[in-house]
């Protein structure tokens, strides 16, 4: 069953492929191959609804991209595909656009993050959801991703 984020359906080819790019990861080889699959599985779940929540947030932003980076962009891929000069571009244009939308998007919205420095990676997590929903554990993206029906992800 698909999830939707803010009412957009995650695809389950985006799911695939967040699998397949987060299996490349030598770590997976340390978790218990009983469990291997299904955490990657929700892991790919949840890569897929953050890239889903940073697209809609790129969607949204108003500001212009400028158009010699999109005019640039467009004709490396056109080069790359050998494409033929009475090609219509137009799609390909509003993929680029979309592309370095969601480039700058999480660009800004990564600005300034610092790796961590004290305490592990899930202490840090679980403090930050205990600040947002006090006395909260689990699954943060829980308020905004939900099954068809209305069924909160995770729950």
């Amino acid at each position: 069953m698909p999830y939707l984020v803010n009412g957009d359906v995650v695809p389950e080819q985006l799911i695939a492929q967040e699998s397949a790019r987060l299996s490349a990861d030598p770590q997976w080889q340390q978790v218990p191959e009983a469990e291997r699959a299904q955490r990657l599985r929700r892991a790919a779940e949840l890569a897929a609804i953050d890239r889903t929540l940073v697209a809609q947030a790129a969607a949204k932003d108003p500001r212009p991209i400028n158009p010699e980076l999109i005019e640039k962009e467009v004709q490396r891929q056109k080069t790359a595909a050998k494409c033929r000069s009475a090609f219509d571009d137009r799609h390909l244009r509003l993929l680029v656009e979309g592309s370095l939308r969601f480039e700058r998007a999480t660009r800004e919205m990564t600005a300034g993050i610092q790796g961590p420095t004290s305490g592990t990676m899930v202490d840090e997590f679980e403090d930050a959801l205990r600040a947002i929903k006090p006395g909260a554990r689990g699954d943060p993206v829980a308020s905004v991703a939900r099954r068809p029906g209305g069924a909160q992800v995770g729950r």
